[in-house]
C-alpha cells in the first residue's frame, strides 16, 4: 500500500514540475519520498499549520505516506502546496 502512496505522489510531483531527490531505481525505494522546493522550511512550516505533516530536509520537502494515508490526502497536500507556491 506505502509503494502504491508514493507512487502516485512521485507521478503527480513530476507532473507538476517538482524534482523528485529520492532515488527512483525500485531497488533503492522506500516509502519516503523528497522533492526540492524553494524555502523548504517556509514551505512546511505552511503545511503544518494545514495540519499536513511533513519535514525539511536537505534543500526539500520529505512525505512520508503512512498505510492510512488515500491518494485524496495527497491531492490535497499537493492542492495547498500548489496555493502556496503560487502566493510564495
Amino acid at each position: 500500500r506505502i509503494r502504491v502512496l508514493t507512487d502516485f505522489l512521485i507521478g503527480r510531483l513530476t507532473k507538476n514540475g517538482y524534482e523528485i531527490l529520492s532515488p527512483l531505481e525500485p531497488a533503492h525505494r522506500s516509502g519516503i519520498v523528497v522533492f526540492r522546493v524553494k524555502n523548504a522550511e517556509k514551505m512546511t512550516n505552511h503545511l503544518l499549520r494545514k495540519r499536513i505533516y511533513v519535514s525539511a530536509r536537505g534543500g526539500g520537502i520529505r512525505v512520508a505516506p503512512h498505510i492510512e494515508n488515500t491518494e485524496q490526502d495527497i491531492d490535497y497536500f499537493l492542492k495547498v502546496l500548489k496555493q502556496e507556491r503560487k502566493q510564495g
